[in-house]
């Protein structure tokens, strides 16, 4: 069978009337030039002849396969969909529990960290407490860092004063020799 039969093909304006005549056509709209010269571009489709043309139950068939076929299609697509949102929601699920046990995890270490802080404030306080009561001075570095306290014995925070000097001793007089004294008192009357 020739697929050319009982095809129509549209013409095209070059074949029949002018256009730009300055008349409008019932119709047509001359500002819709390029629709004209794209439905000419365009081939319709051929039509089947009498031979071919399906009967009424094949048409009806074929319809049916179709209808069919979509709602498959459409069940496979809601399937695939419902995979979807379920690993969203379990993905979304687990987010959720990470965020807890991390909130979880970091309120006890900024707790646990505050207790040791304020343990080591209560120990510096106590330190300096004693040694107001005992009217001592604080010689060595208090260093609090953090939760850390350090009473470093090996570091002053003034200078330690120096040992008081004993007193010189009584010279020895002999009979022979000279005291300082003596000697002092010798050379002031010369």
């Amino acid at each position: 069978a020739d697929k050319g039969k009982g095809k129509k093909k549209p013409k095209s304006p070059a074949a029949g009337k002018k256009m730009g005549s300055g008349k409008k056509e019932k119709g047509r709209n001359p500002s819709r030039k390029s629709d004209v010269s794209f439905r000419s571009e365009m081939e319709t489709p051929s039509l089947p002849n009498d031979d071919q043309m399906p009967g009424k139950e094949e048409k009806t068939k074929v319809r049916m396969e179709h209808l069919d076929a979509v709602q498959v299609e459409e069940n496979r697509l809601k399937f695939r969909l419902d995979l979807i949102k379920e690993k969203a929601v379990s993905l979304i699920q687990s987010l959720k529990a990470k965020a807890t046990d991390i909130w979880t995890f970091m309120d006890d270490s900024l707790g646990a960290r505050f207790k040791q802080e304020m343990d080591s404030i209560e120990t510096l306080c106590d330190y300096v407490r004693q040694a107001i009561e005992n009217e001592e001075k604080l010689l060595p570095a208090i260093i609090l860092s953090g939760p850390d306290l350090t009473i470093d014995e090996g570091i002053s925070t003034f200078k330690i004063p120096p040992p008081v000097r004993p007193d010189t001793p009584p010279e020895d007089t002999l009979p022979d020799t000279f005291t300082v004294v003596q000697l002092m008192n010798l050379s002031d009357q010369l």
